[in-house]
């Protein structure tokens, strides 16, 4: 699996002109079609997959020629609610017992987030359906899971079957719009 992630400090205008991001892509080197698909998603049928997340003031882009997801977030250092729609028992049980509060929270948010655009879903469900631990788990589907700190306040999430090999073969970069 080879991915290509790319952060910008700006958020991306794709959520209403697909013709923005495509050129994007296409300024990195990659003759992708993009579409929008019926759940509000991107696809594109060029034999790569796309995934984009926006946060405050930042965007993550991420291409690949297999499935994958991306969710950006920014960590908040204030006191986050621990929502039953939002985590499982043991997530609750996790975050109780952790130094990093905000951190940790934010990682199992943006996992779950990641794993909903892998599977090209959507919040259909409470993502309290959603397990987390090292990898996703909804109803045996083990995906795994990587999260990289981004800039220091950010956390980023990639959800993807071949995430095995993920670490020698993915280019993070960093860009201003």
């Amino acid at each position: 699996m080879s991915i290509l992630i790319h952060i910008y400090f700006s958020k991306l205008c794709c959520r209403t002109d697909i013709r923005k991001l495509q050129s994007k892509i296409s300024s990195l080197g990659y003759n992708v079609n993009l579409y929008r698909k019926s759940n509000g998603g991107i696809g594109c049928d060029n034999g790569y997959y796309v995934s984009v997340s926006h946060t405050i003031n930042f965007s993550a882009l991420a291409i690949s020629n297999q499935p994958l997801g991306v969710d950006i977030e920014s960590i908040k250092k204030t006191k986050l609610p621990l929502a039953d729609t939002i985590f499982t028992l043991a997530e609750k049980e996790r975050l109780m017992h952790t130094y990093e509060f905000a951190t940790e929270y934010m990682k199992i948010f943006t996992a779950k987030e990641a794993y909903l655009k892998f599977k090209g879903i959507g919040i259909l469900n409470p993502l309290s359906e959603i397990e987390t631990t090292s990898k996703c788990n909804i109803s045996q589907d083990i995906v795994p899971i990587k999260h990289y700190y981004v800039n220091g306040s950010l956390i980023l999430a990639v959800c993807g079957q071949g995430l095995v090999s993920f670490r020698n073969q993915t280019k993070l970069k960093f860009n201003t719009i």
